[in-house]
């Protein structure tokens, strides 16, 4: 008899060199605002938001080894907002679209209060029907997860009197973006002039 697992889902988890160097540089970020997220703000124009650039220094040398894991050519993040949630504040299940990769950086985390993402499976199980559901263990301040957009998740309400803060953010790869915008010079622009990580070199949209 052979038994095969024929589908796999690719989850990275990435501890930041040195958190404790930057932990109340990044969450001095988010300090003075009072909104849950500013996702739903004007995103017309092509800036990603103010704080991307400090996030990014924080965590390039992780986003440049999932860039020699995952894929052989230079990806961007696409989109960048933070959720900073009181007690009570949640997420309900969803998702990031259908291509490309999501990441959760958790920049004000207490692991002895707060709970981790939680993760559902696009399958059922075979036998119950039931939905597999995940959570990723021993995360930390400073952590950060990488998983498929499609996958389904969720942040759970947050039980305790202290924040919790994560900054997520989408990642595409060139022939994603070149899919969606063909004919449009300024994404080839863009990738031209911030160049990737995979050629040490990190920048505000693109790695």
């Amino acid at each position: 008899m052979e038994q095969s697992l024929i589908f796999g889902i690719p989850f990275l988890h990435y501890k930041t060199k040195n958190w404790k160097k930057y932990r109340r540089f990044l969450q001095e970020s988010f300090r003075n605002s009072s909104k849950f997220t500013d996702f739903w703000d004007d995103r017309s124009g092509p800036d990603l938001p103010d704080y991307c650039d400090k996030i990014v220094d924080v965590i390039t040398p992780n986003l440049q080894k999932f860039a020699e894991v995952i894929s052989p050519n230079p990806v961007m993040i696409t989109e960048m907002w933070y959720e900073k949630s009181k007690k009570g504040d949640k997420h309900s299940i969803h998702n990031h679209g259908g291509q490309g990769y999501s990441a959760v950086l958790y920049v004000k985390y207490n692991p002895e209060i707060h709970e981790p993402t939680v993760f559902y499976s696009a399958f059922r199980d075979p036998m119950k029907g039931d939905f597999l559901r995940w959570q990723p263990s021993e995360i930390e301040e400073g952590d950060l997860i990488i998983f498929p957009s499609e996958l389904l998740h969720e942040a759970l309400p947050n039980k305790s009197d202290e924040e919790r803060i994560v900054v997520s953010f989408n990642i595409a790869s060139w022939q994603q973006m070149r899919s969606y915008n063909v004919g449009k010079k300024e994404v080839e622009d863009k990738f031209r002039l911030t160049g990737s990580l995979n050629n040490n070199s990190a920048a505000r949209v693109g790695f």
